[in-house]
């Protein structure tokens, strides 16, 4: 967050990320992430909360309960690399 911030504050014309094209609307385009961060700090926040008192949670037990199954499909062939690498929902399900 504070890296965006960082960018935010130097208001380039545009920014050329380590992957993906050109981004041509910094402006826009850090402040969905911005965004898109503080909204997950609030779910996971939130699924905290709704556990048990004292319950205690993997990073994979948030997972299963803040993202949607469609997102675990396409997430992780998107974020792993190689495809064949990743890790299938029913995989997830079992190792759970």
């Amino acid at each position: 967050m504070q890296s965006l911030a960082v960018i935010q504050a130097l208001k380039p014309a545009c920014i050329y990320p380590g992957h993906g094209p050109v981004v041509s609307d910094p402006e826009t385009h850090v402040q969905m992430y911005i965004d898109h961060r503080n909204e997950r700090e609030k779910q996971i926040l939130s699924a905290l909360a709704g556990g048990a008192a004292g319950q205690l949670f993997t990073a994979m037990d948030l997972v299963g309960i803040i993202y949607t199954v469609s997102f675990l499909i396409v997430g992780f062939v998107t974020l792993c690399s190689p495809v064949s690498a990743c890790t299938t929902t029913s995989e997830y399900e079992m190792n759970k």
